[in-house]
């Protein structure tokens, strides 16, 4: 899985070097790259998974941060991993991202930073455990039809005092 992540990295990184000299993105394109995120976070904290699955490619990939996680591949996927048909749900309380830095070049874009997210279950009208994790996450995102989507996602889970 390493290797596969390495190799990853390698081609995004040879895949942005090969397009044209655009390294330097206008401040008003990164404004429209936080804003997406933004509004994914946003989607999230409201439970809107519409709006959530809205923001990613067909094709995204999730790389799962533990050894047995298999990436999950595919909108449909990714959809079916994030919100299965289920009584109980996991309302999302604070989702929060600190150390926010952007790089783009071409029609791609790294967006990385440290996330605080905090959820809780419900079954019916009946709240419990209360969790929050933090992670280190670098996020690729495309550019498509001018709208800045998720097209691989990556993260490495963190002690909650990180």
């Amino acid at each position: 899985m390493k290797l596969k992540l390495l190799l990853f990295i390698a081609v995004i990184l040879i895949y942005a070097c090969s397009q044209p000299a655009s390294n330097s993105f206008s401040e008003n394109e990164i404004e429209k790259i936080k804003q997406t995120m933004s509004e994914y976070r946003e989607a999230w904290k409201t439970g809107d998974s519409a709006n959530v699955l809205r923001r990613i490619c067909d094709d995204m990939i999730l790389y799962m941060p533990n050894k047995s996680g298999k990436p999950k591949i595919g909108k449909d996927s990714i959809a079916a991993f994030w919100f299965p048909p289920s009584d109980i749900v996991y309302p999302i309380t604070a989702y929060e991202v600190t150390d926010e830095q952007v790089e783009a070049s071409g029609n791609l874009c790294l967006y990385s930073g440290i996330s605080k997210l905090t959820w809780h279950i419900q079954n019916g009208n009946v709240h419990s455990d209360t969790t929050t994790s933090v992670s280190e996450f670098l996020n690729v995102l495309k550019k498509e039809n001018d709208e800045w989507k998720l097209y691989r996602v990556m993260y490495n889970l963190k002690d909650e005092e990180y």
